[in-house]
């Protein structure tokens, strides 16, 4: 997909439910470096994406992955899943909320990591409690988490109490320099279960 079909498709979606959106643009391929820089993604670990959009970070996951069958994406919006499908063929992208996650490793370990783009600063603290939890229950033990937030929602209430609520519920929380070259620019979360 070229840049410029992928920036219609994200602005779009967007325009079409920006209140389930949260974005205005795809994220940039440095904004996703920056997440998975210190994931050291190998040979037997499974890989989650939560909202993975058009697949700017999708992409970066895939080509560190030995197998595809270790990644599986979740997003609502089913334009997003029949694209990322079309795109990535083979790999395993369901529409689903991110809320049902744990539904998707009933049978089998867990995740390892989960990269999640979820628009936290759009929810209520019990919105933002009630989904992390649900997305961090699955996650093995010692596993990893990142998300990011939007440069200029960090001192927002909501982004406040995201950063608090992320301090509450993982461990050795490490946060990014801004990563300018995003639009907006943001920073990244990181922790362990």
């Amino acid at each position: 997909m070229s840049k410029a079909k992928e920036y219609l498709s994200f602005f779009l979606a967007a325009a079409a439910k920006p209140w389930k959106m949260g974005a205005i643009a795809p994220s940039s391929r440095e904004l996703a470096e920056t997440m998975l820089q210190r994931l050291p993604i190998g040979t037997s670990e499974t890989v989650v994406e939560i909202g993975p959009g058009t697949g700017a970070i999708t992409e970066l996951i895939l080509t560190r992955l030995k197998d595809p069958s270790q990644y599986l994406g979740l997003d609502i919006n089913p334009d997003f899943i029949e694209t990322l499908k079309k795109r990535f063929p083979g790999v395993n992208f369901q529409k689903d909320s991110a809320e049902n996650l744990g539904s998707h490793f009933k049978d089998k370990k867990g995740p390892n990591y989960i990269v999640c783009s979820l628009p936290w600063t759009m929810w209520s603290d019990k919105q933002q409690t009630k989904l992390l939890n649900s997305i961090l229950a699955p996650l093995v033990s010692g596993g990893t988490f990142v998300t990011f937030a939007y440069w200029p929602t960090l001192h927002a209430p909501a982004g406040q109490k995201f950063k608090k609520l992320l301090g509450q519920t993982i461990t050795k929380i490490e946060t990014s320099p801004i990563v300018w070259k995003n639009i907006p620019p943001a920073v990244t979360y990181l922790g362990s279960k």
